[in-house]
């Protein structure tokens, strides 16, 4: 725990430090000398706000009702209202800073994650194997079908480095994985596997940031992994380092939940 807290301290003083050092820079000064600490951003309804900002192109600032509790988006400084003691403001630079902080020191088990965004969503994996000319495509790894009955698995041929990959199409913020064994044929071919999150396609998204390092299932399992920080990525993968079969029989992504922008 004394390790834990020490490295979330380090954390902060970066993230501070590191904002500092941007808006030191900017002509803004008027602004930004009420800014608050923005690795203090501790709200769903900011990260909701902070996201529909990255994409406006007329977004350059996001402000806090202190009062009332909501975020606006402005354009201009001149659009922030005069009278400010009762907001707290950010650049898009500072927001972004702050958020990526927020996100790497969030605890993961403290998050509402009801949804599965996988489900159903495009999937594709190395190869696909053939048994009692039934082919076990890669769509049946998130179908929906948690019996874990070998005929609704994706199962790969015996690949060098065999991976499954679900396409969110689009980025989450991956908060937690469940997965599904089989509960018959090839139940223990699987462990260990790892189960990475990120942008990146190529080679089956094993370049990614890891959201499971050497995981292991007992047969017939459903077990629910828990990112170690919130992974960015749109791209979900299951892959085994070694030359094997593997089997896919259920994948659910739950992403970190925020409230409606107001």
């Amino acid at each position: 725990m004394g390790v834990f807290m020490l490295a979330t301290l380090l954390l902060q003083i970066f993230c501070f430090a590191s904002i500092n050092s941007d808006e030191s820079q900017s002509t803004r000064k008027s602004v930004f000398e009420e800014v608050h600490n923005p690795t203090q951003i501790t709200t769903s309804m900011f990260h909701k706000t902070f996201h529909q900002c990255s994409m406006d192109y007329t977004c350059n600032y996001i402000v806090k009702d202190v009062k009332s509790h909501t975020y606006n988006r402005f354009k201009d400084e001149q659009e922030i209202p005069a009278e400010r003691s009762n907001f707290v403001i950010w650049s898009k630079k500072q927001a972004r800073r702050g958020m990526s902080c927020y996100l790497q020191g969030h605890v993961i088990s403290s998050i509402s994650v009801p949804g599965n965004i996988a489900y159903k969503k495009p999937s594709s994996h190395s190869s696909t194997s053939t048994i009692q000319e039934i082919p076990l495509v890669a769509s049946f790894g998130n179908d929906g079908d948690r019996t874990g009955d070998w005929q609704r698995c994706s199962i790969t041929t015996k690949d060098l480095v065999p991976w499954w990959q679900v396409d969110l199409t689009r980025q989450a913020a991956v908060a937690s994985i469940q997965i599904r064994n089989g509960a018959t044929w090839g139940q223990l071919r699987i462990n260990p596997f790892d189960i990475s999150v990120g942008d990146d396609r190529s080679s089956g998204g094993r370049n990614n940031a890891l959201c499971v390092k050497d995981g292991t299932l007992a047969i017939g399992e459903l077990k629910k992994f828990d990112c170690p920080r919130l992974l960015l990525g749109r791209y979900v993968t299951v892959f085994l380092n070694r030359q094997e079969y593997l089997q896919v029989c259920e994948l659910e992504v739950y992403e970190f939940q925020t409230e409606l922008f107001v």
